[in-house]
């Protein structure tokens, strides 16, 4: 029996030979491109880097989020959200969205519903926090009961406004 009719997977490295897995194959064409020093061209779906492209861009937008509360109309009706960042402490440099639900924050554990949710405020940011300063009742920034009526009209309270000049 030759190379050509041996069992396994044939080799289109050089010489003629066959491997007994597509592993084995695999590791033999990489290795013949290392030894000639270039990289193998890598097999490239356009749709699938159209795909990486968008979900990339949904990231970075949801990265922008800052820290507040917000509504936002979903597939599912309106929906409250509250986003943590915090900064100081094991869990700085993350980012927590909770859905809120009467007293109750429930959170968003599921990454690709967390970054759709996140991609929806960024939407709009200013005004998903200002929505829900006026359906709850509460700054859309800080969570304080709004008390006047210009701080429930707006959305969110006057120290806040002031500070983000809004």
């Amino acid at each position: 029996m030759n190379a050509t009719t041996a069992p396994g997977i044939s080799c289109k490295n050089g010489t003629p030979h066959r491997h007994a897995t597509v592993a084995e194959g695999r590791a033999c064409w990489l290795d013949r491109y290392a030894r000639e020093g270039r990289a193998p061209a890598p097999k490239t779906n356009p749709l699938t880097e159209a795909v990486k492209t968008e979900n990339a861009r949904r990231r970075a937008e949801a990265a922008a989020v800052p820290a507040g509360r917000y509504a936002v109309d979903t597939s599912e009706g309106l929906r409250f959200y509250q986003v943590d960042r915090p900064t100081e402490g094991q869990w700085a440099g993350f980012t927590f969205v909770s859905r809120l639900s009467g007293p109750d924050a429930l959170p968003v554990k599921d990454a690709k519903a967390r970054t759709q949710v996140l991609f929806l405020i960024a939407m709009d940011v200013k005004a998903a926090t200002l929505r829900y300063g006026k359906e709850i009742g509460s700054c859309g920034i800080c969570g304080v009961r709004l008390t006047t009526k210009e701080s429930r009209d707006f959305g969110i309270g006057p120290k806040c406004r002031k500070r983000l000049g809004w």
